[in-house]
């Protein structure tokens, strides 16, 4: 918490405004930052920001003041996230956010933006850093880039992260979140995502087993040397070789996206009517899912980052019940 004891000021490293009645030291020891602000432009940007700066928290004899401005002490902080927030909100040029702040820089501005509710002031920003962050090779960032979307309450960048989870992502990795964000999110938006994931997947192992199921049934006149069931087991072979099939015993291993793509690729070489048809209704239900995963994603998004944003509730156990009681109600 700041130390709302100002004292006499030194000379600021930064000036985010040279005229400004304020001096922000951020950090502490080597790493310690000095930064002149206007408390007028912070308060307006974040509302914790503002209940500091209340004449009745400073000292007797204190005041600020662009003549003599004070010390506002925030040690716990992180002196670049404070110093390019601070140079945001006074519209100035930050060399440090070029060419964007690296996944690091966002975590710590994400802390700050949940520690003293000031999501709204990135916002414009974050949805280009976060989407330069996006890695589709590495799905395991998804759960990490959610949490950074809920601190900062961008709803699109949410969005797009847990349609991502439940599309790209695993059990492991949906859970693969870094501990400082992880402290942010309500549990129950991870189980919910896993549990959409994990739908999803059910209702293909579904259309599997129908289609097997379909194509079996017209097989009772055959011998067990007929080379339409010899070719069925090569097909449910290969796709067991490739950790495919069945999908009901590996929910927790692989995820849509890569059974479209093997799907998409695979070609049994003397083709079937059941490869056929395989291929047909598999590919069909993996597209529908994924505009399923579009919707259950939409209406996540819009209910965790209006309740963050407009602090219906903050994370821990009153989050978690009010989600849970939203997502049975949405059902």
């Amino acid at each position: 918490m700041a130390d709302t004891s100002l004292t006499s000021t030194k000379v600021a490293n930064t000036d985010a405004d040279p005229t400004g009645d304020l001096v922000l030291v951020i950090g502490s020891g080597d790493s310690q930052r000095s930064i002149r602000a206007c408390s007028k432009v912070l308060s307006l940007a974040s509302p914790v920001l503002a209940a500091m700066f209340r004449p009745n928290r400073f000292s007797e004899g204190t005041a600020l003041s662009s003549l003599d401005p004070p010390e506002v002490y925030l040690p716990e902080d992180d002196p670049e996230a404070v110093t390019m927030f601070c140079h945001l909100v006074h519209f100035r040029e930050y060399p440090g956010m070029q060419p964007g702040p690296s996944f690091d820089q966002l975590l710590n501005m994400a802390l700050f933006c949940d520690k003293y509710d000031a999501g709204l002031a990135f916002n414009p920003w974050c949805e280009l850093w976060l989407g330069s962050q996006l890695d589709f090779e590495k799905s395991g960032d998804y759960s990490n880039l959610l949490g950074l979307a809920y601190a900062f309450d961008n709803q699109e960048s949410f969005w797009i992260n847990s349609r991502n989870m439940m599309q790209y992502g695993t059990a492991y990795q949906i859970h693969g979140i870094r501990d400082e964000l992880r402290s942010l999110l309500p549990e129950a938006i991870f189980a919910s995502i896993d549990e959409d994931r994990k739908s999803g997947l059910l209702d293909l192992s579904s259309m599997f087993d129908h289609v097997l199921a379909r194509f079996l049934q017209y097989s009772a006149g055959w011998s067990r040397s007929d080379a339409r069931l010899i070719k069925v087991g090569h097909v449910l072979q290969e796709l067991y070789d490739l950790n495919i099939w069945p999908i009901s015993t590996r929910l927790n291993e692989i995820n849509m996206d890569r059974i479209q793509s093997t799907f998409a690729l695979f070609s049994e070489p003397d083709d079937t009517s059941f490869n056929r048809d395989l291929n047909t209704k598999i590919l069909a239900a993996v597209d529908a899912q994924k505009g399923l995963f579009r919707t259950k994603a939409t209406v996540i998004a819009v209910f965790v980052i209006f309740a963050h944003a407009s602090s219906v509730v903050k994370s821990g156990t009153s989050m978690d019940v009010l989600y849970k009681w939203f997502i049975w109600s949405s059902e």
